[in-house]
């Protein structure tokens, strides 16, 4: 499966696994839309299930894996899952939303030392338990990660930026610091699940500014700041915000992302499997083992086939489109249902502006005295 603008053979060096659709939240941007739908909880994978699939993705070569929901802790077993992908030699990081942790704490510990447990937060008191519609939610997350750095678990956070909150990063990146928070991811919002369409996506302009802040607090040292795959692309000091310069989407190549009842899909974030007429579900590993699936000559065709011809709007002829590819795949498909065009970029979002500055300018110019 040799590409030529991509150097090897693809693996899932990373692996996303969303293991349950159980959710106690109903947040106001989730992308799965998870806890609507009591049904679903009957299609996810067995105990069983889940075992062989923690056995087929070392045997892919999977490195790294983040379990996610829903909410991970609501599903029983999910210290089972854990424990054996880390006897498989795979480093396990955790997602959740707070309110569960506490609880968890004894099942935590008995676990080989996690990659890191990460917690969502979403902006100040207010701002959070309003996108997460549970009052009393910020508090019980701060206390979780306070609880966390007790048992010595290497904690991160999880912020999805919306117009809601993208105000709101100084006065959090303090909260985290008291928290002593050791790493904290910053992405957008997907037009994705109960945030489609909405009037809190943020104008492609913010990317500049939350850009901007990351670098300046990586500079400051007090913990470590990522930016999501949906934050970019391609500015100057890009590799100084993201820890290395931006290579395009790895859906696919590098990544690989599944859901809770076996569907697999390149990116986790990419559209839910339910979701009718979806581009993105490769198979489910209840009919086919994840090789077979990973392995399909035809399969994540948007990015291991991707043809740079058919990009449109700012992306066809851009001079980082050979590299970049459109941004992120789950981005450009949610904002325009083409895989081809991604608005939602700095380089884009910076000659829109230019083009707009230089409208006003010539509508500003005084008009010439025509003689009478």
């Amino acid at each position: 499966m040799n590409l030529p603008w991509f150097e090897g053979v693809p693996y899932p060096q990373f692996a996303v696994w969303e293991i349950t659709y159980g959710c106690n939240m109903s947040c106001r941007h989730c992308g799965s839309n998870a806890g609507g739908a009591r049904r679903l909880r009957h299609q996810e994978l067995t105990t069983d299930e889940a075992f062989r699939l923690c056995d087929e993705l070392a045997e892919l070569g999977n490195e790294r894996i983040t379990l996610s929901g829903g909410e991970l802790f609501m599903r029983k077993d999910w210290d089972q899952i854990a424990a054996r992908l880390q006897k498989n030699g795979i480093g396990v990081s955790l997602i959740s939303n707070g309110l569960l942790v506490e609880k968890n704490l004894d099942r935590i510990a008995r676990l080989e030392p996690l990659d890191a447990l990460a917690l969502s937060l979403d902006g100040t008191r207010q701002t959070h338990d309003f996108i997460r519609r549970v009052p009393g939610s910020f508090d019980r997350v701060v206390a979780a990660l306070k609880a966390l750095r007790r048992l010595k678990v290497m904690t991160a956070v999880i912020t999805t930026l919306s117009r809601r909150n993208v105000g709101e990063l100084q006065r959090l990146y303090d909260v985290l610091v008291d928290c002593q928070v050791n790493g904290w991811q910053l992405q957008f919002v997907i037009g994705e699940g109960r945030m489609e369409a909405s009037a809190d996506m943020p104008a492609p302009r913010e990317i500049a500014k939350v850009s901007d802040f990351i670098v300046a607090k990586k500079r400051e040292r007090k913990m470590q700041i990522m930016a999501g795959d949906n934050i970019g692309y391609c500015r100057p000091d890009d590799a100084e915000m993201r820890g290395a310069p931006w290579a395009g989407c790895h859906a696919g190549l590098l990544v690989v992302g599944i859901e809770a009842d076996g569907s697999v899909k390149g990116c986790l974030s990419q559209q839910p499997a339910l979701q009718e007429n979806n581009p993105f579900v490769e198979g489910n590993v209840r009919d086919k083992s994840l090789r077979e699936i990973w392995e399909n000559p035809k399969g994540f065709s948007y990015n291991r086939q991707f043809d740079f011809a058919e990009a449109k709007g700012p992306c066809k002829g851009c001079l980082h489109l050979q590299i970049c590819r459109c941004g992120c795949t789950a981005t450009a498909y949610a904002l325009h249902g083409s895989r081809y065009e991604n608005r939602f970029c700095m380089v884009a979002s910076a000659k829109e502006e230019r083009r707009k500055a230089k409208a006003g300018a010539l509508l500003r110019m005084p008009r010439p005295v025509v003689p009478a």
